[in-house]
């Protein structure tokens, strides 16, 4: 399987590599292109640690010949850490925790430790492979799901994500129960949370993955490490209860509430998640 560079390293990040920095493999959500996690990205290079985004969540211009499937993506990744010969500690954003769970499950030797970024994502996975049933038993977790694949996923004109995204009150009107408001109030964030609207592809991504939570309960007694998961107190995507069971899931898990936070971590306390994920690569760090 041929990679075209699936990592964009952030700021000095390739010379901190190879003067001996640790790696943080940041991969993201559906938005795919990773400009949610820049502002970690660029922090976790301010305390020394070298970071890149896995890019190619999405975007096949970047990994060129990996479907839309996770498991695919997964070992395509996998693949460029043994041609770079590095292991990394993978932090998963959203959908992209289930990216970081197979690295994990498959490739252990590649993987330092793992970190989940709002990724209690039980009844959405579940939704998507039995949707009808889901949505009666859990609709208020189901419908927030609906809104999220409806805005990244239907064509929307560009003059129409600009003209929204400009406006704090309308951002706060479409994005209601999966951002905090007051997050939105700061143009920077507005950007990088529109940058992911309107791609097509991401339906195509969600039909290729509906059976990933069947995948994910049988790779889950694979996965040897200790897994931190960060969870938004007000995230309606992937609720306390669902992260909750997901880390009993696993052999090792534990789970750190961030209060006041949605679905979108990196963009909402982009400092509790570097200070978690540096807990994880400089050990004497205080944990969550």
């Amino acid at each position: 399987m041929s990679i075209a560079q699936p990592f964009v390293y952030a700021g000095p990040s390739e010379r901190l590599l190879s003067d001996g920095a640790p790696l943080v493999l940041l991969i993201p959500g559906l938005g795919g292109g990773g400009e949610q996690l820049e502002t970690v990205a660029a922090m976790l290079v301010a305390n020394g640690v070298a970071s890149a985004i896995a890019v190619g969540v999405v975007h096949s211009d970047v990994l060129t010949e990996v479907s839309e499937a996770l498991p695919q993506v997964a070992e395509a990744l996998a693949e460029h850490l043994m041609e770079i010969g590095a292991a990394v500690h993978v932090v998963g954003h959203s959908l992209g925790s289930f990216v970081a769970f197979e690295l994990a499950a498959l490739h252990p030797e590649l993987i330092r430790s793992v970190t989940i970024v709002n990724g209690g994502l039980g009844t959405v996975g579940k939704f998507l492979r039995s949707p009808i049933g889901t949505f009666a038993r859990h609709p208020r977790t189901c419908s927030h799901a609906v809104i999220l694949f409806a805005l990244l996923g239907l064509p929307i004109p560009d003059f129409l994500t600009s003209h929204v995204s400009g406006s704090s009150f309308a951002m706060k009107l479409v994005l209601r129960g999966l951002i905090e408001p007051v997050a939105l109030d700061n143009p920077e964030v507005r950007r990088q949370v529109s940058s992911g609207a309107g791609q097509t592809r991401i339906l195509r991504l969600l039909a290729s993955n509906r059976d990933q939570w069947a995948r994910f309960t049988r790779l889950a007694p694979q996965i040897t490490q200790h897994v931190i998961f960060l969870a938004g107190s007000e995230d309606r995507l992937a609720p306390l209860q669902d992260t909750r069971e997901l880390a009993a899931m696993l052999n090792s898990a534990s789970v750190c509430v961030l209060p006041g936070v949605a679905h979108a971590a990196p963009l909402e306390a982009p400092e509790a998640v570097v200070e978690a994920i540096m807990s994880r690569v400089r050990p004497s760090d205080s944990d969550c």
